[in-house]
């Protein structure tokens, strides 16, 4: 017989040191977020607009909502970013 597989110890929900790679993890995604909205994309798709297209060729049909919920974006946003695409073809 093999022993049990370990697992990691799950740190406790109110653990400091989580909490605070949790804030520093939050700040460099926030950093990184707004790096890439200023700078030109490389192609002629923004990155949301890739984004959006790589979501619905791995999960297939998805309304806008859904979409905005999946991208953390507002329907509104999430409109002009279908919208752009559409116009593209």
């Amino acid at each position: 017989m093999s022993a049990a597989p370990q697992h990691p110890q799950q740190p406790a929900p109110d653990d400091p040191a989580a909490e605070r790679v949790a804030a520093e993890l939050a700040a460099v995604v926030g950093r990184l977020s707004r790096r890439m909205r200023t700078v030109r994309p490389a192609g002629p798709l923004t990155p949301s607009q890739r984004s959006v297209l790589a979501r619905l060729d791995e999960s297939g049909p998805a309304t806008t909502a859904a979409l905005a919920r999946a991208e953390f974006v507002r329907p509104q946003s999430m409109r002009l970013t279908l919208g752009a695409l559409e116009d593209r073809g």
